[in-house]
């Protein structure tokens, strides 16, 4: 459960700071030195990882879910969740 949610505010981030609804904070979205120096830089940041982002939200969310019909007892939980946060960690560092 902990992982949907997760999931689906990773997706709202990237898509509300991708559009300019939010706003540059120190809570939320990519708060690089780059990006925190004019809201130009952060909206330009943002509009380019909003694809990549909602993808490891997107990838998040069915992990979960998957995670919560999974068979506990054989390991593939733990598999599934490795390999979930794996290649959600991936494709952020890949960005």
């Amino acid at each position: 459960m902990v992982l949907i949610v997760a999931g689906i505010a990773v997706m709202a981030v990237a898509w509300t700071a991708a559009t300019g609804r939010l706003k540059r904070n120190w809570i939320a979205g990519l708060r690089l030195k780059s990006t925190m120096r004019s809201d130009a830089a952060w909206l330009a940041a943002h509009r380019r990882a909003k694809i990549p982002f909602s993808a490891t939200g997107a990838m998040m969310v069915a992990g979960g879910v998957l995670l919560a019909v999974a068979d506990r007892t054989t390991g593939v939980a733990v598999a599934l969740g490795t390999a979930v946060v794996g290649a959600a960690v991936a494709l952020v560092a890949g960005y």
